[in-house]
């Protein structure tokens, strides 16, 4: 049995899971677009699937940035029945190379339980104010903070904590009535710097709870999951595999000839 697939693939209709024509009549718009990824919308605002919006909260927690990239999935055909329980049995799949030439690339996982450092706690400082009022009571408390045991940091809480400290350092707006031509070289770094992180580094992180059982829907490491920031537009011609659900062969063939159409089987009761 192979371990990862010969291809990516990326399942349509998650919000039609319980009617299959919906979810067909997804994939077929998609086979006549030639484009997968959705519009977001904030207000009245609209953004594609590469903006990423900076929205503050837990990035372990998936709330620090709104991102909705197009998903793929790295599992081989014959292992696909669980994943298909939770995203439905109609997709397409393309060569890896063909989505990495698009920017394409894994996602990288990070236990959350998984022990970052330890780290010993805040040590009190040893005011004047303390020591005249009482010396001995007040260097006893400062010694023993001093040897007070280190604390574990797990992943998530160290994630965290580096997002917010990363968010301290970002630069102010230049004040008003600065020049338009105004340039700050170690300013123009740290920018790059930081919204470089942002946007390869932390909008491809992926925090999973490793306790969790493998069946668990909430296990996303099971996924082998791969994100495209931005459309995927494609000629039919790039399309490896189609998958539908058995009964549904017919009409994606009836109206694209040449496509290499699978059905998957029943799901086991």
């Amino acid at each position: 049995m192979a371990y990862i697939s010969p291809w990516l693939t990326h399942f349509v209709g998650r919000q039609q899971l319980t009617d299959s024509a919906a979810q067909c009549d997804v994939l077929v718009r998609i086979l006549r677009e030639g484009r997968l990824g959705q519009w977001g919308d904030q207000g009245n605002v609209f953004f594609d699937p590469g903006t990423k919006i900076i929205s503050g909260g837990s990035l372990c927690k998936d709330e620090f940035i709104r991102f909705r990239p197009v998903c793929f999935c790295d599992i081989p055909e014959e292992s696909l029945e669980r994943h298909t329980s939770l995203y439905g049995r109609f997709g397409l799949a393309f060569k890896k190379d063909f989505l990495v030439a698009k920017g394409a690339n894994p996602v990288f996982y990070v236990a959350k339980g998984s022990l970052a450092c330890h780290e010993r706690p805040a040590v009190p400082q040893l005011t004047e104010e303390d020591l005249e009022a009482d010396a001995q009571t007040a260097l006893r408390k400062h010694l023993a903070a001093l040897s007070a045991e280190p604390i574990p940091v797990r992943r998530c809480e160290f994630f965290d904590r580096l997002v917010a400290d990363l968010m301290k350092v970002l630069p102010p707006r230049w004040p008003a009535g600065t020049p338009a031509d105004a340039y700050d070289p170690v300013r123009e770094v740290q920018m790059r710097v930081l919204l470089d992180l942002l946007t390869h580094v932390f909008a491809f992180t992926k925090f999973f709870d490793e306790s969790l059982p493998e069946e668990d829907r909430e296990n996303f490491y099971m996924e082998r999951e791969w994100r495209v920031a931005g459309f995927v537009s494609f000629e039919l011609r790039d399309v490896q595999r189609v998958y539908v659900e058995p009964g549904f062969r017919d009409r994606i063939e009836c109206e694209f000839s040449g496509l290499g159409v699978q059905e998957l089987k029943d799901r086991a009761p």
